[in-house]
């Protein structure tokens, strides 16, 4: 009886242990890549409150041998007093890269909502990699009312 209930007592233990431990985590999602392009604006004309589309020129940061390439995705993050644009570019094949100034690809961005009076500001900026850099002085200040 008492070899019965050290097998059973342990058998309750393993599934115990087996339960939680499939239960403790959930999977973590993937973390979206750091932005590799800074943008600027295109017309030199400042845009208006009631403005919805900007025409951004979108240049890739770091060696890429003067490429930009295809812009894949952007990101717009909405606030009271600004509005944070992050993009990104595809991603280059692995090498060495020459380091002349990159192509700037034009890029319509469609805003959600229209700017009103919000400074426009670089995501890519914020990224811990590009602190210091001449195209992130200001902090990615590219337009202000």
């Amino acid at each position: 009886m008492t070899a019965y209930r050290s097998v059973s007592s342990a058998a309750g233990m393993l599934l115990a242990a087996l339960f939680i431990s499939g239960c403790s985590a959930l999977p973590e999602e993937p973390e979206a890549p750091a932005p590799n392009a800074n943008w600027s604006l295109l017309d030199s004309a400042a845009p208006g409150p009631g403005a919805t589309s900007l025409q951004l020129g979108v240049v890739r940061s770091g060696c890429s041998g003067g490429l930009t390439g295809k812009v894949l995705d952007s990101r717009v993050d909405y606030a009271a007093q600004r509005v944070t644009i992050t993009v990104w570019v595809e991603q280059l094949p692995d090498g060495a890269y020459s380091c002349p100034s990159n192509e700037t690809v034009p890029y319509t961005l469609e805003l959600r909502e229209p700017l009103g009076e919000r400074e426009l500001v670089d995501g890519a900026c914020a990224d811990p990699g590009a602190l210091g850099t001449v195209v992130c002085s200001e902090g990615g200040l590219r337009w202000e009312p």
